[in-house]
């Protein structure tokens, strides 16, 4: 999913479980094919925009919720206790 250059794009950074990293970097690998790498970014710019898609629909304030589902906030820091 590489970018257009001419979408405007922020840097962000941000703390989480090590988990999502690995099931990032598993799922990636499981939608690469030759020629077409998906990176562990593509994944969570994936996930986010679906996410963001989710969350806008639940509060009534967005897109279609057809495919919600419900989670909870993950603490934020390197020190917070998580899943």
């Amino acid at each position: 999913m590489p970018r257009r250059a001419s979408q405007k794009a922020v840097q962000i950074s941000m703390w989480m479980p090590l988990a999502y990293l690995e099931r990032a970097d598993v799922t990636a690998t499981r939608l690469s094919r030759p020629g077409f790498v998906v990176t562990r970014t593509d994944i969570f710019r994936m996930a986010l925009a679906r996410g963001l898609d989710a969350a806008e629909a639940e509060s009534d304030g967005g897109r279609d919720g057809d495919e919600l589902e419900r989670c909870d906030p993950v603490e934020q820091g390197p020190d917070a206790e998580l899943d």
